[in-house]
């Protein structure tokens, strides 16, 4: 098995570049070179995207929230504390669930009020 450096994805053995991040594969040296340690973590996906829309689309203050915990994901990963990354990683997508929630039921019902308001006013 074969693993890009600079990214860590597996790649397959005859490939010249990563399909993943698009990097040049070399030539290994010795066996050793291409092969990934089995304990080697990946970062932890940020949810950073998903925060940042559900900030602009449906609830500005628990989207911020979780822009605030994406944003130390990589951090926390880079630091070496793993565990606070993947903490920090579901903090971040609960946080940004919890502002479309929020935000889908706040637009029912002001659309609710609206509609109501509308009935009544035609009695």
């Amino acid at each position: 098995m074969k693993y890009c450096q600079n990214c860590g994805k597996e790649i397959p053995e005859n490939a010249s570049f990563c399909p993943e991040c698009g990097a040049a594969v070399k030539a290994p040296a010795s066996p050793e070179v291409n092969n990934v340690p089995q304990n080697r973590k990946v970062c932890p996906e940020t949810h950073l995207a998903l925060a940042i829309i559900t900030t602009i689309l449906c609830c500005l203050p628990l989207g911020a929230v979780g822009i605030i915990k994406a944003s130390r994901v990589s951090t926390e990963f880079q630091a070496g504390n793993y565990e606070a990354a993947l903490k920090y990683s579901a903090d971040a997508k609960k946080w940004s669930i919890i502002a479309i929630i929020v935000g889908v039921v706040g637009i029912l019902a002001y659309f609710a009020l609206i509609v109501g308001a509308a009935i009544i006013s035609e009695l």
